[in-house]
Formats: structure tokens, sequence, C-alpha cells
């Protein structure tokens, strides 16, 4: 083969493949890492609903605890609260609603992280609660103490054991409160929702209790409450009458009558009298009213069983009586209705 065979073509060279070009390294940036957020103090606005929102809380559970010891104190018990669950409930109505209002419009501003007088507002309330809560937890135990050692009364044991459930109740309330107060990073968003929603369902659980049984007590016993705080007065206008006509009224409409209330129990016949004979030494009679409820008084150590045929010349407020009729049986002594006083003397019962 001719030299000149062996030599390639200028069109074959052409279609040759080029040698591989080794890749050039490829360069890694580095972002810095971002730098750590700072906490921005609070605006004056949002330390204002910060500290309202604790109080109103702190006010709420406060008026919510009386409320939960009446309320078992008066199932438990049977005890005549009279007006107190009223008065504690409209106050709870009119704290509830604050305290809600005040929370949703803090959830909106409330730091992850509290700095500055936010932390100083978050740590005073947090103790505050904290205390609170451990003594009543205390007093609760104290009363587990005295309901196992303490000889008591039916009625001082059933008082015990209310003050132990109530106690217990209200430990776990402000425990839910100082928790909302701290308000862990990983509950912000949900934790006061959650608190918020709780508090209304037990305060709903409460006022329901409250209007069907100390509230609806104290409405049936209204008239029973004013017979017991006006008979003592109604025995010194049946004195003021016997000085002056020696003899027994046949009934209360004789008497002269100045206050209000004993005008309106001898008007709706709240309260009769009934003579008995009269002896050389006194005037006798009875005084009866028909209660709805039974009265008991543990401070007293007499009872309406025990008083038996005894006639006395006072009737105090909190003698114990039965439900239905029952009569107080009252003397008048001869010999003091000339002398200046003339209410007699007070005979201890």
């Amino acid at each position: 083969m001719s030299p000149e065979e062996k030599q390639p073509s200028s069109q074959e060279e052409s279609h040759a493949p080029a040698p591989e070009q080794p890749a050039a390294p490829v360069k890694k940036t580095i972002e810095p890492a971002p730098a750590p957020a700072i906490s921005q103090p609070a605006t004056p606005g949002t330390l204002i609903l910060q500290w309202l929102t604790y109080l109103f809380w702190g006010l709420t559970i406060l008026a919510l605890s009386v409320l939960i010891f009446l309320v078992l104190f008066n199932l438990i018990n049977g005890s005549d609260p009279q007006s107190a669950p009223l008065y504690t409930l409209a106050a709870i109505v009119v704290l509830l609603p604050i305290s809600i209002v005040c929370d949703f419009l803090y959830q909106k501003r409330e730091p992850q992280k509290k700095v500055g007088a936010s932390a100083a507002i978050l740590a005073i309330h947090a103790v505050i609660f904290a205390v609170f809560g451990i003594g009543v937890l205390v007093s609760g135990l104290f009363a587990v103490i005295r309901l196992v050692t303490d000889v008591g009364t039916t009625s001082q044991d059933q008082s015990n054991i209310a003050w132990v459930i109530s106690s217990l109740i209200v430990t776990v309330l402000y425990a839910a409160v100082f928790i909302r107060t701290i308000n862990p990073k990983a509950a912000t968003r949900w934790l006061p929702k959650v608190h918020a929603i709780a508090m209304g369902v037990i305060i709903t659980i409460f006022a329901v209790l409250a209007f069907t049984g100390p509230f609806a007590d104290s409405i049936r016993t209204k008239n029973d409450r004013l017979i017991r705080s006006e008979l003592n007065s109604l025995t010194n206008s049946v004195e003021e009458y016997v000085v002056e006509e020696n003899k027994l009224p046949a009934s209360l409409g004789d008497l002269t009558l100045t206050s209000e209330n004993l005008q309106r129990i001898v008007e709706e016949d709240l309260v009769t009298i009934k003579q008995d004979p009269e002896t050389d030494e006194e005037y006798r009679y009875q005084l009866c009213a028909v209660y709805k409820e039974e009265f008991k008084n543990s401070s007293s150590y007499s009872t309406y069983e025990a008083r038996g045929d005894r006639y006395n010349t006072y009737i105090s407020s909190t003698q114990p009586h039965p439900a239905g009729e029952f009569c107080y049986k009252v003397k008048i002594n001869k010999k003091f209705l000339d002398s200046a006083d003339t209410s007699g003397y007070v005979e201890e019962y």
C-alpha cells in the first residue's frame, strides 16, 4: 500500500470523537445560620390585657370557689344558705365574660417568650395562683384529719366532707389557671381556648346545681326565715298587750304592730297564737307556724324533740324546728309585768 493510502482523509478526521474533558469541580456555598430572634418588649396595651386576663381569671375562680362550697354544702348537709349562692353566681356571671373577652384579645398579642414587664406580670400572678391552690389543698387535708380524728356531730362531718370535695375541685382550678398563665410554648395556640371552654362548662354545671339546689331552697324557705327572725319581736308584742290588757290576745291581729315584717306575718297567717291555761304565776300560750323545711342548728345543744312541755320566755331565731307545723311554748311571768323591762328574762334552752 502506498503512503498516500495510509494517510486518513480530512473528512474522516473531522468525524473522529473529541477526547472527554474532566468536569469542573462544583463549589459549595455555605450560607450563614440565621440569627436568633430577639424578643421585643410588649407594648403597654399588651401588658394591660395580660394583667387584666390574669386578674379576672383569678377573681372568677375565687367566686367560683365560694359557689362550689355553698352548692356542695347544701347538697350534702341540706343547710339553708339563704341568698349567698345567688350573690356569688351574680358575680360569676359578670366576671366570666370579662375574663373570656380579655383572654381572647390577649391571645392575639401574647408573645411565646415573655421578657421584661410581661415576665414580671406572669411571675406575680403565677405565684399567687400557686399559693392559693396549695393553701386550698392544705385546708382540704385539714378537713380530712378532722373527719377522721374528731368526734363531731353528723352536721360537722357533712361540712368536712363538703369542704374536702370542694378543696379538691378548687385546687384543680387553680392548677389549670396556673398552667394557662405560664402558657408553655408547645401549648400556646390551644391552651387558652381549652381553658376558657373548660371554665365555662364547670361554671355552667355549678350554676345549674345552684339554681336547683340552694337557690331553690332559698326561695322555698323565704317565709321560714322571716318567721324565725321575728318570733322574739312577736313575743315582745304579746307581752306589751298583756301589760295593757291583763290578758292574752285572742289573735295576733289584736296586737299593735309597728314592724312591716310583723304585719306581714300576721296578715298572711304565717304565725298563729293558742292560749293555754294560765297559772297563778304565769300566762301561757303557744306561737304556731308551718315550716317548709326542717331547720337544724349544730351550735345549739337543745333540739325540738328534747324541749317537751317546757315553756320559755324567749324564742331564739336559731332554735331548731321540724318541717310542718311546730308550736313554741311561751310563758309570761306575772311578777315581771310591772317592771320597767317588760321583756321578762332570757331563759337559755
